[in-house]
């Protein structure tokens, strides 16, 4: 018994250390755990001092007793230590994150975005008390963004605990998060690092984040049902707070001032000289546009109905369809105008990260830049899409109806050939005399084909991205697109299973412990025969 309790004194001693840095280092961390071992430590130190009593005054025993003190005052010096290094790095700190796929990190676009928080902001998210693992996940997932930017407060509380907060927000109910930055505020269901990156841009921002989509020349409507419409696409713009409204202009009329991007989706019917005015207007005010120009089977040689207005630009759509050669050698003619691109220009903001990938074509018309001296010298053209090796341009519409009347011999010429299936013009406008604001730039993309982004291909390859980079690039929210050689997603808030925390404490923490107690313990007694 006596011997036992001789022991107890560096098994508590251990335990006191343990527990007593568990605390200072981590105290949300399974407070009753380190509770417990502060507590069992002290009353084993104890229960060690009070067997030992009539040695710590015995003179005979006065080298063993100096031996113990000696390591008491090491302990607690190592101690003091621990505290006096944690105390520097909570004033001084700096992190560094060499899992192998960057788990504590947030995303290069979500830094991108708080490099550029100005103004103060708090975010708060409403979680159950009774969902405790999905509040500490939340929690540190949103400090990484209070430890960048130190602008952003976070509070993550119980809903039905702070109803101040709900009435001052004036959004109640658990399961959202709120984003206030001054006057400006959103929220969103759930939790996770790519929605409250888009929120942060949304409340830091002063420009409106309206689209407005062309309609009354048979453009393609955004709500057709059966895959043909365009609703995978507008969830997303309206997750990213974009505000989509249709737009016909008048004679006379000008494109609203709080008009972000104008979209124009193909039309069929001819658009009035003082409408394309309008645009123009629009554009050389710094203003942004997205045409696309499919295939006109009812006409195939009438003109694009944009095509004064894109020709100012320096682009052209060109007469014809491009198709893939290589499926009529195959005798494959179920449908050689489905084209897999093999090119995006890793040069260009919006497709640089699309590098290697793929997207898939439906029917695209091929796309040249003017080869004529423009009015503008200033404007700038660049290919953001090729088709794959091995396609070339049909220059009659009509005979892709019968491919198999397709002179296959002919065409050998375009097989090392790339038709462009999407283009951008832009430009830079000085800033205005005496402004201290660098100039607005336009910015006019032309893609070939409306069947990309519909619903039924929207989710193949690298459809539906390529279409939110073409929108992000032109609408001014650059910085949430993938650049290369980065992930394609964020990190969601994952919460942690009670059974699955316990797994973790136990290999992480208690068997280490235990198996560093248990040698101590061993070796001691070995040391005092």
């Amino acid at each position: 018994m006596k011997r036992a309790l001789y022991a107890a004194g560096p098994l508590g001693l251990a335990l006191l250390v343990v527990g007593v840095g568990w605390w200072v280092l981590a105290p949300r961390v399974v407070p009753i755990a380190y509770l417990t071992m502060i507590l069992l430590g002290a009353l084993l130190g104890v229960a060690s001092l009070w067997s030992s009593r009539q040695r710590l005054f015995d003179r005979s025993s006065g080298k063993r007793v100096a031996y113990g003190a000696g390591f008491l005052v090491s302990a607690v010096v190592s101690l003091l230590i621990l505290l006096l290094v944690n105390f520097i790095a909570a004033r001084y700190n700096d992190r560094w994150d060499l899992t192998r796929y960057r788990t504590h990190s947030l995303h290069p676009a979500t830094l991108r975005v708080l490099e550029g928080v100005d103004k103060e902001t708090d975010v708060v998210a409403f979680i159950p008390d009774r969902d405790k693992a999905r509040s500490r996940a939340t929690r540190q997932l949103y400090d990484l963004f209070t430890y960048h930017q130190p602008l952003i407060e976070v509070t993550v509380v119980d809903a039905n605990r702070r109803p101040d907060l709900v009435a001052e927000f004036g959004v109640g109910g658990n399961g959202r998060t709120i984003v206030r930055s001054g006057e400006r505020v959103s929220f969103f269901p759930e939790f996770g690092e790519e929605k409250l990156t888009k929120a942060l841009l949304e409340v830091q921002s002063d420009r409106s984040n309206v689209i407005y989509w062309v309609i009354g020349h048979r453009e393609r409507p955004m709500r057709t049902q059966g895959g043909e419409g365009y609703l995978r696409l507008r969830g997303d713009l309206v997750k990213s707070y974009h505000e989509i409204r249709p737009l016909s202009l008048a004679p006379g009329d000008q494109v609203p001032e709080d008009a972000s991007l104008v979209v124009m989706m193909d039309p069929k019917d001819e658009i009035p000289a003082k409408e394309l005015e309008a645009y123009q207007a629009y554009l050389a005010g710094g203003g942004r546009m997205l045409v696309f120009a499919d295939l006109n089977f009812a006409a195939p040689e009438a003109p694009f109905p944009a095509s004064p207005l894109l020709e100012r630009w320096g682009l052209r759509v060109q007469e014809g369809v491009v198709i893939d050669a290589r499926k009529l050698k195959r005798e494959q003619y179920d449908d050689p105008m489905l084209l897999m691109t093999g090119s995006f220009d890793h040069r260009h903001p919006s497709v640089e990260g699309l590098d290697g990938r793929h997207a898939l074509f439906a029917g695209s018309r091929p796309l040249t830049p003017l080869d004529i001296v423009m009015e503008d010298q200033q404007i700038f053209q660049v290919a953001l899409v090729r088709s794959s090796p091995g396609t070339y341009v049909e220059p009659e519409l009509l005979v892709a109806t019968n491919f198999k009347a397709v002179n296959k011999a002919a065409h050998d010429r375009w097989l090392n050939n790339q038709p462009i299936v999407a283009m951008a013009a832009f430009r830079t406008w000085a800033a205005a005399i005496g402004s201290d604001e660098l100039g607005r730039e336009s910015r006019l993309v032309l893609v070939g084909d409306a069947d990309f982004l519909k619903d039924d291909y929207y989710d193949t390859l690298a459809n539906g991205e390529l279409a939110q980079n073409l929108f992000r690039w032109l609408s001014g929210a650059e910085v949430l697109i993938k650049r290369a050689g980065e992930n394609l997603t964020a990190k969601q808030a994952m919460s942690i299973e009670s059974d699955q925390r316990r797994m973790i404490l136990m290999i992480v923490v208690i068997l280490p412990v235990a198996v560093f107690l248990l040698g101590w313990v061993v070796w001691f007694m070995r040391r005092t025969k």
